[in-house]
């Protein structure tokens, strides 16, 4: 009788947990918890963003410079100079336009 009455409330608590457990999953998996979850996501998404695209905008300004004064010596040109010391000649004609007559 007592194993009975045990095996009874273990069942009762199992299914009460359970079933507790079923309605707060049912519970996340509404519209409204969704969209609070993924407005919370982006609220953390947005606190570092900011200081991210400084970053690297700070780190794309410093490599263009570098970049650009590699190429101002490559092309032997002064660094307010727009044009190159050296002479360029005439550009060749593509065939298109040579065929063409221009």
């Amino acid at each position: 009788m007592i194993g009975r009455f045990l095996f009874f409330v273990l069942g009762t608590l199992l299914g009460v947990f359970l079933v507790l457990k079923l309605r707060d999953l049912l519970r996340q998996a509404t519209p409204e918890a969704v969209s609070e979850k993924v407005g919370e996501r982006v609220g953390q998404a947005r606190e570092g963003l900011g200081e991210r695209i400084n970053e690297f905008s700070e780190t794309f300004s410093a490599a263009m410079k570098e970049r650009e004064s590699e190429l101002r010596d490559a092309l032997g040109m002064e660094d307010g100079s727009t044009e190159a010391s050296a002479e360029v000649g005439p550009v060749e004609q593509t065939g298109a336009r040579r065929a063409a007559g221009r």
